[in-house]
């Protein structure tokens, strides 16, 4: 309904006409630099005489100046969203910020390297014992430790994560029974990704990540493709996986920054979040930092999925603003 736009006989707001968001959102695209045909903007109330320039000598000029200067907006608004100057080429640009966020993922990637290096230096190197059971005070907290450092080298996919999944499924399933050999092979090929991600309880960093930023890149190509139901549920999938990836690492960066996890004996946390012996001094071993952790990847998650998109949406070095998704 349009507030502005009262009936005389109600008293109550009419309803807001087509035209009516078609001009503001026009007036939106013009604020950040699109030049727009004044008949889109007006509608039934343009003058005859700007209908008529429309088609008269030069118009094609005019169109193809406008499809001109509004491309260059377009690129511009992508350079803007992506930190890019102004004169940055794109496709370049974009090539090289991907490949940065790719190694930014590796750091989740090496989680459960780190995580096993310090416990295997915590043991052999600074304690020199090869059963870690002798350095807690109960079989309990030995296994406690134990537990957290084997959580932190694999991902669980979390049981909520997995009802979104499986609802997610049962949804695309019964889609895909309706419309039956309409959605393609592809649809059908990641619906039965969905299924074997379901299947498992835990994954492999490694693999983790090279699942998400493929669905990723799958949404991507679909879209661009023409392939809007494909593309909409391997991105239904990637959300939910990245999702449940913060969640998991947040809730370990949590237990270990308020010291639910046990150490040794003689080790405790001092106020900084710092491991130090029992004179105080922080033990010289590399302690896994889940703090920086969780935080690199939620920027990295968003920058990559943005950077991406912009990369799918390329023709040569400019962006097709309708293949961005």
């Amino acid at each position: 309904a349009d507030p502005t736009n009262i009936s005389p006989v109600t008293g109550l707001p009419l309803p807001r006409s087509a035209q009516a968001d078609i001009t503001e959102a026009a007036q939106v695209a013009q604020r950040v630099g699109y030049v727009i045909d004044p008949v889109i903007i007006r509608g039934g109330d343009t003058p005859a005489s700007i209908k008529l320039a429309r088609w008269g000598s030069g118009a094609a000029d005019m169109r193809e100046n406008m499809t001109n200067i509004n491309q260059v907006v377009t690129n511009n608004l992508a350079r803007k969203a992506l930190g890019l100057s102004e004169d940055a080429p794109l496709r370049s640009s974009v090539n090289a910020r991907l490949k940065t966020l790719s190694d930014e993922f590796d750091n989740l990637r090496q989680t459960g390297s780190k995580a096993q290096k310090f416990k295997e230096t915590l043991l052999r190197d600074y304690f020199k014992v090869d059963n870690p059971d002798k350095l807690f005070s109960t079989l309990e907290d030995a296994r406690a430790f134990d537990n957290f450092i084997n959580e932190a080298s694999k991902i669980r996919i979390r049981p909520e994560s997995k009802t979104k999944l499986e609802g997610l499924l049962e949804r695309r399933l019964k889609l895909q029974q309706t419309l039956r050999g309409v959605l393609g092979d592809t649809h059908n090929n990641i619906i039965n990704d969905m299924q074997r991600i379901i299947n498992k309880d835990v994954m492999d960093p490694d693999m983790y990540i090279d699942t998400m930023q493929a669905l990723r890149q799958a949404k991507s190509k679909l879209y661009a493709t023409g392939d809007s139901e494909s593309g909409r549920i391997a991105g239904e999938i990637a959300d939910i996986l990245e999702d449940n990836a913060e969640t998991y690492f947040s809730d370990l960066s949590s237990r270990w920054a308020n010291k639910e996890v046990p150490l040794p004996e003689k080790l405790t946390f001092n106020e900084k979040g710092q491991i130090i012996d029992d004179k105080g001094i922080p033990i010289d071993i590399e302690v896994p930092d889940f703090a920086s952790l969780i935080n690199n990847y939620n920027k990295t998650r968003i920058d990559y999925a943005k950077t991406n998109a912009v990369k799918e949406s390329l023709t040569g070095d400019n962006v097709e603003a309708k293949k961005l998704h």
